[in-house]
């Protein structure tokens, strides 16, 4: 839906609240329930297509990846160097889902990146960011103010009991021992303490009285507001940072485009594949009609616009040429080509006259839809894998297709990718690089009924345009189409399931963006730096039980509590446990003076500090 981006913010600052606990299991748990409720309606067209079972162990499968993502974060989270650091733990947070949704772009059998949240900042100021480094950098942000946000939530919504026990301003938690806990005392058992933030607030703090608990509300509606700012100064960046221009380098290309449309949704849709043809060369024969002859430079149809091969077909040649002479311009049509053992799902380029003179296959075919991994065990859990009888094999080659124009005796290189394929960063990233000067998008969404999958690829072409510049033509054979600005505006779109055709002057466009000139770099040090947080915190971090107050740690040759035994906060700094004072039940210890509380200071030598207090 449009204009509704703001509930991708608000839904990872759910799930920041909810995965407190210094737990990976219970993280994890979190997560993935999370994550079904929202994959489950997201992906709810493939239960349209091919059945509950498979819908259901898609949206297990994704929301198993994210789940794996938060419990490497809760193990990362413990190192050290992070707990100590508590204005590191949203840009930690936000590159570890970053790595998780790469990891869903490249695995299981080839990855499926559907559900990113970039791809649901079309409207949102947000959307320039992908011109700098693509959709990593989208969703890096909106993870990024979704964790401000339950940040500050926390600090607004914490007890508040005096200077002591809430101090929160961002020097001394970013400092504080105390933030080693970062969510977990809950679940440490640590009574008496609430979780706010990345620190820990005690209940019972030193220094009652409505004086100290007025600065204690004080410093935490600081530092809530410290952190909603700075999520207000992402999406100011992000509205200040100029989107790319939408005017043409290298002339005007006016090109036509047919959405066919079928006689029925669902997989039956193309069982009769000569009426499918026969609707995208009449629409042809309309642009002719509407434009006249030699008004058109490219006429483009969607994927498997033929079922039928015109390369090994007469009548299916016959049909495709006559409706390329009537507009006297070249077609790129999607169809279908098999050898002996393999299929392959292409765009070709038709010219009148001519024929087939170039072919794009398909490179990353949809696991389970185009062809069947581990098809004998996908068939006990499903019988629909025997609609696919030959499997489709990947294309080797970059989208870019020459296209010859009359009008101008140029040739212009037109990128295209299939379907699908528009989720993935690298395909479309390949084709600009490569010379592509405006981009077209293919699909067929026939299988997939009234549902919002055609709406969901628009959403993803939207984020394309404006992460390489270029202007970006979606094709259905069934609707949604459009035609979308290199600012990622949508200048026209069709309906579902209605023939229609529609005319577009696409500005041609040669300018890397900062995206494209970076390619992989930003994925690279995002992986790496996921990585090295995680093998961090596995190597350094310490479990809650470690780190409770009862928990015993010896040194080389101390046991049982001897010589060299430390325990506590001792422990963590090698030092030996001393017995403590008992303290009278009816003692009080004096409040701190508000000096020190409120520029945030040292109480200094011989001031105790609660449990859980940031010192």
């Amino acid at each position: 839906m449009r204009g509704w981006w703001p509930l991708a913010l608000i839904g990872v600052a759910a799930l920041v609240w909810a995965i407190g606990r210094d737990s990976a299991r219970w993280n994890a748990l979190v997560t993935w329930l999370w994550g079904l409720a929202f994959f489950l309606p997201h992906l709810w067209w493939a239960n349209y297509a091919v059945g509950v079972i498979p819908w259901v162990a898609l949206s297990v499968a994704e929301a198993g990846i994210l789940a794996g993502g938060v419990a490497a974060w809760t193990w990362a989270r413990r190192a050290t160097w992070l707990r100590h650091r508590t204005w590191l733990h949203a840009p930690t947070f936000a590159v570890i889902w970053v790595a998780a949704e790469q990891l869903r772009q490249v695995w299981p059998f080839g990855g499926f990146p559907w559900g990113r949240l970039a791809f649901s900042q079309g409207d949102s100021p947000l959307l320039s960011l992908a011109a700098i480094a693509g959709a990593p950098l989208v969703s890096f942000a909106v993870v990024l103010i979704g964790h401000y946000l339950a940040d500050a939530a926390r600090l607004l919504l914490a007890p508040r009991t005096g200077p002591a026990g809430s101090r929160d301003t961002p020097t001394s938690r970013d400092r504080a021992g105390s933030a080693a806990a970062d969510d977990g005392a809950a679940s440490d058992g640590a009574a008496g303490q609430a979780t706010v933030g990345h620190a820990t607030v005690g209940h019972g703090g030193t220094g009652g009285g409505p004086e100290s608990a007025d600065t204690g509300t004080r410093d935490h509606v600081r530092a809530a507001t410290y952190r909603v700012l700075a999520g207000a100064l992402v999406l100011a960046l992000g509205a200040l940072l100029p989107l790319p221009s939408t005017q043409a380098e290298d002339g005007t290309l006016r090109v036509g485009a047919v959405q066919g449309n079928v006689s029925e949704p669902g997989l039956g849709a193309f069982s009769n594949a000569r009426e499918v043809l026969h609707n995208h060369a009449d629409g042809t024969h309309t642009l002719a009609e509407e434009t006249g002859q030699g008004q058109l430079d490219l006429v483009v149809w969607p994927e498997n616009a033929t079922d039928i091969n015109p390369r090994v077909n007469a009548e299916a040649a016959e049909e495709i040429d006559a409706a390329a002479q009537a507009v006297d311009a070249p077609i790129l049509l999607g169809t279908d080509r098999y050898t002996d053992d393999a299929r392959y799902n292409e765009m070709i380029l038709w010219q009148p006259g001519e024929g087939s003179t170039f072919a794009y296959a398909k490179q990353i075919p949809a696991a389970f839809a185009e062809y069947i991994p581990m098809r004998e065990v996908a068939r006990l859990f499903s019988p629909a894998v025997d609609l696919v009888q030959t499997d489709m094999a990947p294309g080797q080659r970059v989208g870019v297709v020459p296209v010859p124009i009359t009008r101008t005796g140029e040739t212009v290189d037109v990128g295209t990718v299939i379907c699908f394929e528009v989720a993935y960063d690298a395909l479309i990233r390949s084709a600009v690089q490569e010379g592509a000067q405006f981009l077209v998008v293919p699909t067929n969404n026939a299988s997939f009924g009234y549902t919002a999958e055609s709406e969901q690829q628009l959403a993803m072409s939207r984020l394309r345009a404006v992460e390489h510049g270029r202007t970006t033509l979606q094709i259905s054979t069934v609707g949604v189409s459009g035609v979308i600005a290199p600012d990622g505006t949508v200048q026209q779109t069709t309906e579902l399931f209605t023939p229609d055709t529609f005319t577009a002057d696409i500005p041609l466009r040669s300018t890397l963006t900062v995206a494209d000139r970076l390619g992989d770099w930003p994925v690279i040090v995002i992986t790496v730096l996921a990585v090295l947080a995680l093998a961090v915190g596995i190597a350094t971090g310490r479990t809650p039980r470690q780190r409770r107050p009862g928990a015993r740690r010896a040194r080389p040759g101390a046991r049982n509590g001897g010589p060299g035994t430390t325990s506590g906060a001792g422990a963590a700094e090698g030092k030996q446990a001393a017995p403590a004072a008992p303290t009278p039940a009816t003692s009080t210890p004096a409040p701190l003076p508000r000096t020190e509380v409120g520029q945030g200071r040292d109480p200094g030598p011989g001031t105790e500090t609660p449990v859980g207090a940031a010192p």
